[in-house]
């Protein structure tokens, strides 16, 4: 087992606790609560999920990174209503 030649620093502090890693991989894991939700909130929601789904089905072997974004804008497009894109642009 190798030594110091010199003190060793000490080791950096524990990670946030919804931080995990693995070798050189990071990952935060973060959960969102609604509290009382406005039905544009969770059409909204309802609408990222969809396209969280649709990225996720688009990332199939051969398939170009791309296909996942575009997946995600297609789903978009379709799930959020003018007035709701409009609204979360300003």
């Amino acid at each position: 087992m190798p030594t110091c030649p010199q003190a060793c620093p000490p080791p950096p502090p524990p990670p946030h606790p919804a931080v995990r890693r693995y070798a050189s991989y990071c990952a935060n894991v973060g959960r969102t609560y609604f509290v009382d939700p406005s039905k544009e909130q969770e059409a909204q929601y309802a609408a990222l999920q969809e396209a969280q789904a649709a990225a996720v089905a688009a990332l199939v072997e051969g398939a170009p990174m791309s296909a996942a974004y575009e997946a995600v804008v297609a789903t978009l497009r379709v799930s959020v209503s003018p007035k709701q894109a409009i609204t979360s642009a300003a």
